[in-house]
């Protein structure tokens, strides 16, 4: 506890400087303890004594015990208590079990809340080692949960929920859920909130009671949207004939949420039986012509993804999933699909690997056109990023892919004219501060593409003097001297003649 700050105040917080040796040096294992103490409420704290050694620092040779200071918190040790009666003659463990139970049966819900949290980080496999207890300072899984037990069927949801998702997270859970599963069947059957219905048929997930499975059944139909979708996406563990069957009858439901959870399951579980049913849902006219926000058009052609997919994006969701399955499942779901606007890029590049030749006039229309309409979004802004700003993701991995080919090619079979949509898509390099310009001005170089490499610089010095391009934030005269030595290189005129 520090009561008293010396030196100059340079902001209204407190920093720690912990040294073991030399002025400022940091020398300890871990990052020391902190807690935030609210004024009011009473806390079990643990700490080490004067003279013993903690997991920071070694006791000092002259420490001495002295009542009521302590060499260091120990690290996590601080619990809320329900109020401040003094304690004699407990364990550590002792201690911990008997406050928390206290919190538990209080009336107050964030105190139980509270306990319930910490009563199943302390008895979760590998959070004491993490946390820095003692090994044998631990509370038994089995016992935590028959204390939570009686709180499945809390009146307060939060409090249920809380409780019944503590049977799911246990090591082995599917044994240890034996002894409390005619509890949580009974929950599943019985209570008026969905909501912790469902939370108890996932926390049984895996599990092949029976009754577990006739209330999944039941909990499919029900006329919530939110519960079927809820339910569709618990269906992976259990046996899978009754899986696949409900996920195709399901693939048909009237809500787009319900669909695009089945979508997700077919694609994390890669169930290729479904994949005819996957690939009718990625024509399913939700989010075909543009994704449902949050994600962009623009994000989802790059590769970017759903965070949280329950916004009952249909086709997207199924274009994810279908990205999951190894390309020999796919490979012509995906050839079918190659023009998709949102997902032929990302297609190309899982068929890619099997061969990429069939799919670069493809990546040079998909360039051009993501980067026009990227300068004309530019121009309504009123500033113009090079165009290989925009070479993120997929249009990046497309740019390289195709310049590896092409540059690949002798100087004579580039003057094919199949050739020449491919070196104009190339020609989006102009970053200055982005090495794939000077590659490109290099390859120019090397493969008699002067009139090329001209109209790179050209293109680069025109966007400059227009302060389309900063010349100061992308270095643009290192640049010019980079081209001017690959201009002697090649025993051309430095600047090309410009």
């Amino acid at each position: 506890m520090v009561s008293t700050k010396q030196g100059n105040v340079i902001s209204n917080e407190l920093t720690f400087w912990h040294c073991t040796s030399g002025p400022m040096a940091w020398g300890g294992g871990a990052m020391p303890s902190w807690y935030q103490f609210d004024k009011g409420q009473s806390y079990l704290v643990f700490a080490r004594n004067l003279d013993k050694v903690d997991y920071l620092f070694p006791a000092p040779s002259d420490a001495i015990s002295r009542t009521n200071e302590c060499r260091q918190l120990y690290r996590d040790g601080v619990l809320r208590t329900l109020d401040a009666q003094p304690l004699a003659n407990f364990t550590i463990t002792n201690a911990v079990w008997y406050e928390l139970n206290r919190l538990l049966k209080d009336t107050n819900p964030s105190n139980q809340l509270y306990a319930i949290d910490v009563l199943d980080g302390m008895s979760r496999e590998g959070w004491w080692s993490e946390h820095g207890w003692a090994p044998g300072d631990f509370l038994n899984r089995n016992q935590v949960l028959r204390a939570l037990l009686p709180l499945v069927t809390s009146t307060n949801e939060n409090i249920a929920c809380r409780a019944i998702n503590c049977f799911g997270t246990a090591p082995d859970h599917t044994n240890t859920l034996e002894t409390f599963a005619a509890a949580l069947i009974n929950v599943v059957n019985e209570s008026p909130s969905s909501n912790i219905r469902l939370n108890a048929i996932g926390a049984l997930s895996g599990t092949h009671f029976e009754a577990v499975s006739n209330s999944l059944a039941q909990l499919l139909n029900r006329s919530d949207d939110k519960v079927r979708s809820g339910a569709v996406g618990l269906l992976a563990p259990f046996p899978r004939d009754f899986s696949e069957q409900a996920l195709r009858a399901h693939a048909t439901d009237e809500s787009p949420k319900v669909r695009a959870t089945v979508a997700e399951v077919i694609g994390d579980e890669k169930i290729a039986n479904l994949l005819p049913t996957l690939d009718k849902l990625f024509s399913d006219p939700v989010g075909q012509t543009n994704p449902i926000p949050p994600l962009t058009l623009e994000e989802l052609q790059a590769g970017g993804h759903i965070w949280g997919g329950d916004n009952g994006d249909v086709h997207t969701s199924a274009g994810f999933a279908l990205l999951k399955f190894d390309v020999e499942q796919v490979g012509e779901i995906l050839k079918t699909n190659i023009s998709d606007k949102g997902f032929g890029l990302s297609f190309i590049r899982k068929l890619a690997p099997n061969g990429a030749e069939p799919y670069f006039p493809l990546l040079a229309k998909e360039l051009k056109t993501h980067t026009a309409d990227s300068e004309q979004e530019a121009a309504k802004n009123g500033f113009h990023w090079p165009l290989s700003y925009w070479l993120s993701g997929n249009f990046g991995w497309a740019w390289d892919t195709l310049f590896g080919y092409v540059s690949a090619q002798p100087r004579e079979a580039l003057a094919n004219p199949k050739f020449t949509p491919m070196l104009d898509a190339l020609q989006i390099a102009d970053d200055p501060g982005d090495a794939r310009t000077r590659s490109l001005y290099a390859f120019f170089l090397d493969k008699g593409l002067t009139e090329r490499a001209i109209e790179l610089r050209r293109g680069i010095i025109r966007r400059t003097e227009d302060k389309a391009i900063d010349r100061k934030s992308f270095n643009f005269p290192a640049l010019l001297k980079a081209f001017d030595e690959m201009d002697k290189q090649h025993s051309l005129e430095p600047g090309l003649g410009l």
